[in-house]
């Protein structure tokens, strides 16, 4: 079982200074000029998207929550800054009870707090709402930021994945990060709730 998601079911969540909202087609032409600098894509093997029609598509795809054998629950956000507007998007990937997160943003925002807010709200759903227990990330061994991020986030790195990838000329090694519940539920005493629910 894929996690909790119901087929159809969509989770807007919120935070402070953010609405993540259920990605959508409609969020197509946004998000393609935004992620259009190649610097977001630096150690990733992706490129920018080229085509609006395609990416338009992707997005639709994604909007049934699940794989198409229905294996792994999809629950993908865009991120709008209430101050800024779309600002990046965020993905968490279920299997069973555990999970894969990763996050994206525009260079306008970055260096500004916005994807850990963003993360630890997705944290709280995985964690709350989806009844996981094991949440994991991977990152390239060359990505100073989302490295740090992690480790913000209370993720423990359990190891590193020498030459994972070959991609835009280099070796791309990967570091491995998980989060147990336990950990989760420590912090989340220390920290308080990280998104706004009932609202």
């Amino acid at each position: 079982m894929a996690g909790r998601l119901q087929p159809g079911r969509r989770w807007p969540l919120e935070t402070e200074r953010i609405a993540l909202e259920p990605l959508e087609e409609g969020h197509a032409q946004e998000l393609f000029h935004g992620f259009q600098d190649p610097r977001i894509f630096q150690w990733m093997p992706q490129k920018p998207p080229r085509d609006l029609g395609k990416y338009s598509a992707i997005l639709r795809s994604l909007e049934s929550d699940r794989s198409p054998d229905g294996a792994e629950a999809w629950c993908n956000w865009a991120l709008r800054s209430r101050e800024t507007g779309l600002i990046g998007r965020a993905e968490a990937t279920i299997r069973g009870k555990e999970a894969w997160i990763a996050c994206l943003l525009f260079p306008t925002a970055w260096g500004q707090g916005y994807a850990q807010e963003a993360m630890r709200a997705v944290l709280d759903f995985l964690f709350l709402d989806q009844g996981v227990a094991l949440v994991h990330a991977e990152v390239d061994s060359r990505n100073s930021p989302s490295l740090n991020l992690m480790r913000r986030l209370g993720m423990a790195c359990t190891g590193v994945n020498p030459f994972a990838d070959h991609f835009k000329g280099h070796d791309s090694h990967e570091v491995q990060f998980q989060l147990t519940r336990r950990k989760w539920e420590v912090m989340r005493q220390q920290h308080g709730p990280s998104h706004l629910r009932n609202r």
